[in-house]
């Protein structure tokens, strides 16, 4: 379960960053470190950031399922597609 994980790098658009790492943290109870994607840095932020970081935090969560390592990237696409790639410690 998503709770296995102790620390995700977050790769999400820059308006989301802050926003999402809060989410995810409270969704999964792991420590979230953010990168913002390139080419995203000047986009607008959507108009409901809170909602929209839920999403992402719930994207993340599904995505995570069953996942036992302790590290993981979580890369959040432009579309909201989630990858999460398990990292070594």
């Amino acid at each position: 379960t998503a709770r296995r994980v102790r620390r995700i790098e977050l790769v999400v658009e820059a308006p989301l960053a802050e926003e999402a790492a809060r989410a995810v943290a409270a969704a999964t109870g792991a420590r979230v470190l953010t990168r913002a994607r390139a080419g995203a840095t000047g986009a607008e932020p959507p108009s409901d950031t809170e909602g929209a970081a839920a999403v992402v935090a719930a994207a993340v969560t599904s995505a995570l399922g069953g996942l036992e390592a302790s590290r993981v990237l979580a890369v959040v696409a432009p579309d909201g597609g989630v990858e999460v790639i398990p990292l070594l410690d």
